[in-house]
């Protein structure tokens, strides 16, 4: 027998690890378990919603923990007994009246561990025995083997009006409904550090980091539209991301409805605080995105091949201003390459004063309403267009170009290849017309040449390449959806 499931018993005594848990009574919840005793009963649900302090609670209302065995599936020992095939026979030897096995936090199970603990399960059904397991959204691998088991979700432990009107102690507070979303949620509402058990387990959940981040965002900005969500991550994965939490996580407040999302209002520095390796991530990528304009302006001043896109527009004042980006611009204008170098040093260092002193401050830009922040921006961008050369011409073409670029963003075409072409337009026309005159105007002159031929097929084979690619992306995207 093993030493694991004897002190798994608890022979009329309550479990002091389930004991410190308890919040309040909840005999509506125990009462639906109640109905449905001949099949596996599963609390599924984020950390802080009280699965395990209502599995003690059945198991005190209706056994007394008389012929209840409590087992941790956290401990090693959980998985080396279901590795061996002894944990049924254990559970038997050690009580052969056994009444009820309540799975405590079971990890995520996979292959034959899975197949393992899914006979156990119903072996001991087989023999009246009942049973109970908690765990935790993405941890629940028991759907596709316990068809017919009762599945509890977090949106069935959201506490009812009368258990909202509770203090800690069980006793009235006099406040009516409506309740918060926060209010629900029975660590928030019993706990006493409830906001950092919450969020400790939101943290701790095994999602993928996309997913994690994606309830960082939630809960960071409280109220938005799943196009915020599909901005940072993309349609495809804001689709799959948005899919799996709406129904699992009810504190996110995410409607597949509508496409918005209405989470409770974390406290920011115990946010912070838990999602630590999430903001972690959200720094790295800053910090690289930061990096890649020093990158893109090697090729630029040394190849003069712009590296992005903000590096054409700096290759076109480049070239309004007569200068050649390339191996000559160190020789002929290296005072210009040292003003650079010097700038893009103190824009550092400027940056990191103007962050840290001002970072309270921006932040309080997310809270205003974006009907009232985006006309305010679009007036300042019109009144900074006319003011430099009072004409009304600049601002008419700030007013064209900006739905033009809001065109190519709708459609996603591409940004960098219109600024490119836009700034060498006029050297591609001027060398076009130098070449016709050099062949008499015979376009086939362009193919037949060696070097011209090479660059040509090399175009076309890049722009076939392209189309191939985008065409198979749209191919996957749709079986994905499907």
């Amino acid at each position: 027998m093993s030493t694991f499931v004897q002190r798994a018993a608890c022979r009329g005594h309550r479990p002091a690890e389930a004991a410190a848990l308890r919040h309040q009574s909840r005999p509506q919840v125990v009462a639906q378990l109640l109905r449905e005793r001949e099949v596996a009963r599963c609390l599924v649900a984020p950390t802080g919603f009280g699965k395990s302090t209502l599995a003690y609670e059945y198991a005190e209302v209706m056994f007394d923990f008389n012929h209840v065995f409590w087992i941790g599936a956290t401990s090693p020992c959980f998985l080396r007994d279901l590795d061996a095939g002894t944990l049924f026979g254990s559970l038997v030897e050690a009580d052969e009246r056994c009444a009820l096995v309540v799975f405590e936090d079971v990890p995520l199970l996979e292959g034959e561990r899975l197949a393992q603990f899914s006979e156990v399960i119903d072996k001991l059904l087989e023999r009246g025995c009942e049973v109970l397991v908690t765990t935790t959204p993405s941890r629940d691998c028991l759907g596709p083997w316990q068809r017919d088991r009762l599945l509890i979700d977090g949106a069935d432990l959201m506490l009812d009006d009368e258990e909202a009107a509770r203090n800690g102690r069980g006793e009235p507070t006099g406040r009516r409904p409506p309740f918060a979303a926060e209010e629900r949620i029975a660590c928030v509402q019993w706990g006493d550090d409830g906001w950092s058990t919450l969020l400790a387990g939101c943290a701790a959940e095994e999602l993928p980091a996309d997913m994690l981040l994606v309830q960082w965002l939630v809960l960071a900005q409280a109220r938005g539209t799943w196009h915020e969500v599909a901005a940072l991550l993309g349609e495809p994965r804001a689709l799959e991301a948005w899919g799996y939490l709406a129904p699992r996580y009810p504190f996110l407040g995410m409607s597949e409805a509508d496409g918005t999302f209405s989470a409770v209002r974390a406290e920011p520095a115990v946010l912070a605080t838990r999602f630590d390796r999430i903001m972690d991530g959200v720094v790295a990528s800053e910090t690289s995105n930061n990096a890649v304009i020093g990158g893109a302006l090697i090729p630029l001043l040394t190849l003069g091949i712009p590296g992005d896109g903000v590096t054409a527009m700096l290759l076109g004042a480049f070239m309004i201003h007569g200068l050649t980006p390339g191996p000559l611009l160190f020789v002929e204008s290296a005072d210009l390459i040292y003003t650079i170098f010097i700038a893009c040093i103190l824009a550092n260092v400027v940056m990191l004063v103007l962050e840290l002193g001002g970072m309270r401050i921006f932040v309080r830009l997310l809270s205003i309403p974006k009907y009232i922040l985006l006309p305010v921006v679009l007036v300042l961008c019109t009144v900074g267009a006319f003011a430099t050369n009072n004409r009304i011409f600049d601002a008419q073409s700030i007013v064209i170009f900006g739905v033009l670029g809001y065109l190519m963003s709708k459609f996603k075409l591409p940004v960098a290849p219109f600024i490119l072409s836009f700034i060498l337009c006029d050297l591609l026309e001027t060398n076009l017309r130098r070449g016709l005159m050099l062949t008499q105007n015979d376009f086939l002159a362009f193919f037949t040449h060696p070097i011209a031929a090479v660059f040509m097929v090399a175009a076309v084979l890049f722009v076939v390449w392209t189309v191939i690619k985008q065409v198979r992306n749209r191919k996957k995207e749709t079986a994905g959806a499907a």
